[in-house]
């Protein structure tokens, strides 16, 4: 779950992601709880939707510059936005999912979960 993120380097885990595969599926029976899963997952989401940006950038920008041709855009300041999108990103899936995984290893109570599908089940983390 270690996020290992210094001046010059950001890592995201498998198991922060498979968690917060899970965490967008879960349901929580209190209201006040569901709202601040949801909130925080929108958060997640908006941080991926910026990370997709300027990514999408960062390669056209890059394309561009490699193909013989030298651009009008600042390949470097496109590497500096992108790492901390990255960042950005890394930081929320590290927190969020270790916010989730205090319910318990490596299962939540099922009586903390109102599914999706209605159906009782465990949610794997870890």
């Amino acid at each position: 779950m270690d996020l290992v993120s210094t001046a010059d380097s950001v890592t995201i885990r498998h198991d922060d992601l498979a968690t917060l595969a899970q965490v967008a599926l879960l349901r929580l029976p209190l209201r006040a709880a569901e709202s601040e899963r949801a909130a925080r997952y929108r958060t997640l989401v908006a941080a991926a939707t910026e990370l997709a940006r300027v990514l999408n950038s960062h390669i056209h920008c890059t394309l561009v510059n490699c193909q013989g041709s030298h651009g009008v855009g600042d390949l470097s300041a496109e590497a500096d936005e992108l790492y901390v999108a990255l960042e950005r990103y890394g930081t929320l899936v590290r927190q969020i999912a270790a916010e989730y995984r205090r319910f318990g290893q490596p299962t939540v109570p099922v009586d903390l979960i109102a599914p999706a599908t209605g159906t009782p089940s465990l949610l794997q983390v870890g």
